[in-house]
């Protein structure tokens, strides 16, 4: 996606109604977190967004960067809308 970003995504079918995205989310991250390790890298996870629906999806983005690099400090996540959520912005 650019510089030392990447996205990894996913999806499966809503087997049961106790299925959801976090499960998904889950497994991304641990394969994410693999790639980066098996790579000599930290991975740092930057968004996330996931829909439960009929199938199920989800999109991780992260970096991934060396041990030392000065982003690599604690994340702070920022979720995406729901693409169900209706956003209004008025100017005031």
């Amino acid at each position: 996606m650019g510089r030392d970003t990447y996205m990894i995504s996913g999806s499966q079918p809503s087997l049961t109604s106790f299925s959801n995205s976090g499960a998904l989310k889950a497994r991304l991250l641990k394969e994410a977190n693999d790639w980066c390790k098996n790579n000599g890298l930290v991975m740092i996870p930057m968004n996330y967004q996931g829909f439960d629906g009929a199938s199920i999806n989800a999109e991780i983005i992260f970096r991934a960067v060396p041990a030392n690099d000065s982003e690599n400090i604690r994340p702070t996540f920022h979720r995406a809308p729901d693409h169900h959520q209706m956003i209004s912005i008025r100017n005031q």
